[in-house]
């Protein structure tokens, strides 16, 4: 008699299990597929997603007011993405790119520009990769100190499994880690935009 009710404990448990995994399921299938993973970096100011369809771009212009679209994927390889550059220039949005490679770490040369970019680029600005996790998280983690303000301790979490970014291992990140340690060696706490600005520019490789 005692074990039907053992199996009946059993299953309502396992329902209530995959009751609580069903929200964030939710809401990472929610972001991460049919909104492209967009969200706000610095409000007003900064926005991050995935790959944009033409839509995406026309309705984040008309809502957000975009003016700038940094495409974190390519180097002027407008041809690769003919939708995106056809609703940007429809949209009145200037489109840039910059080439990142998500196993790769950036060379000096590259990063510079990047936070050029991110620097002196119209407000709102929208910065995407492919899947908007680890090129993009980047690119946010710059650009939430840059022009959030932000300090590093709140800027790093940009790269982080909200956006999807799921390894902390991955080479693109090692940007982060290599400024770490170059703070240890030199008994700093990670600090503010300006100190590592001054490090993009005069340290990191």
């Amino acid at each position: 008699m005692r074990r039907p009710r053992f199996r009946k404990l059993i299953a309502y448990l396992a329902g209530g299990v995959l009751a609580v995994l069903s929200v964030p399921l939710g809401y990472y299938l929610y972001a991460g597929i049919w909104r492209s993973n967009f969200h706000t970096v610095v409000p007003g100011q900064v926005y991050r997603s995935g790959k944009p369809s033409g839509n995406d771009l026309q309705s984040w212009r008309a809502r957000y007011g975009i003016k700038d679209v940094i495409d974190l994927r390519a180097d002027g390889i407008t041809e690769s993405y003919p939708d995106e550059e056809r609703a940007a220039r429809e949209a009145g949005m200037r489109l840039e790119y910059i080439h990142l490679t998500a196993s790769h770490l950036p060379d000096g040369a590259t990063l510079r520009k990047l936070i050029g970019m991110i620097e002196t680029a119209p407000r709102p600005l929208l910065l995407h990769c492919e899947g908007g996790a680890d090129r993009a998280g980047l690119a946010s983690f710059l650009a939430a100190m840059a022009i959030g303000g932000q300090d590093y301790a709140h800027a790093e979490k940009q790269l982080s499994a909200r956006y999807f970014h799921l390894d902390s291992d991955i080479r693109i990140a090692g940007v982060l880690r290599k400024y770490r340690q170059y703070c240890r060696r030199n008994d700093m706490d990670t600090g503010g935009w300006q100190q590592f600005r001054h490090w993009a520019f005069n340290v990191y490789p």
